[in-house]
């Protein structure tokens, strides 16, 4: 897959089309490594031993509301980093920038700063930069809304 530069103007946003894939890695991850909370869960999570989100849900449970609010601050965190994203991991698609990035930003000990090993101090570095640039945003974790649907908390 290769990140193209089309414009995607929904949601009333103008951003390069990779943010789209860049928001579904990160919708995903957000489903796999957050936790569910809720008392009840048909996997049996409790308040002392909850589950991850995909355990029950799927992105179709994400709310639209959510999804902007991901649309946005993945557009936001490209347009802002853009460079850095092109650096980092060379042949990393958008949607493992996405996965990185809400695993980076709430301190998952995976993400940005440990994708790459190798010799290259350029892709090291930006991958330093990216994840000092995720944890200014804070922790970001889904919520169970009145109506049934993902919110984030």
């Amino acid at each position: 897959m290769t990140t193209t530069t089309e414009e995607n103007t929904t949601d009333g946003a103008d951003y390069p089309a990779a943010v789209d894939e860049m928001v579904s890695g990160y919708l995903v991850c957000a489903l796999w490594a957050g936790l569910n909370w809720s008392v009840t869960t048909d996997h049996g999570g409790t308040e002392d031993n909850p589950v991850p989100w995909d355990d029950d849900y799927d992105i179709s449970d994400i709310s639209s509301e959510a999804i902007t609010v991901a649309r946005e601050f993945c557009g936001e965190f490209y347009i802002a980093n853009a460079d850095d994203l092109a650096t980092y991991f060379p042949g990393s698609e958008p949607g493992q920038w996405g996965h990185d990035l809400y695993l980076t930003r709430n301190g998952h000990g995976a993400g940005f700063w440990d994708r790459y090993y190798g010799s290259d101090d350029s892709i090291r570095s930006a991958g330093r930069r990216l994840s000092e640039a995720a944890k200014v945003y804070g922790e970001a974790d889904f919520f169970l809304d009145v109506d049934g649907s993902l919110n984030w908390g």
